[in-house]
């Protein structure tokens, strides 16, 4: 499991294990199975170790491994 991240409102708990993301509720401990991570290649700070986290808008997020294939550049002109 995880490190815990509550949600905004304080109504629920998020933790994660290997293969799935669970919310569980605070009022009365329900456990719901919100996310399948399976097959997600998670960027590996430690051996075993996967991160998730949450955006300000309530949306799961994930370090994911992109590997070194995927470099991009971005020139933006805001005029």
């Amino acid at each position: 499991m995880n490190w815990p991240i509550w949600s905004r409102e304080s109504q629920y708990v998020y933790v994660q294990d290997r293969e799935d993301e669970y919310r569980v509720r605070v009022s009365d401990l329900k456990i719901e199975n919100i996310l399948g991570l399976r097959g997600l290649k998670f960027a590996q700070f430690e051996p075993n170790w996967n991160w998730t986290g949450m955006s300000p808008e309530g949306s799961i997020i994930a370090t994911r491994d992109a590997g070194t294939d995927e470099l991009y550049a971005l020139d933006w002109d805001a005029r």
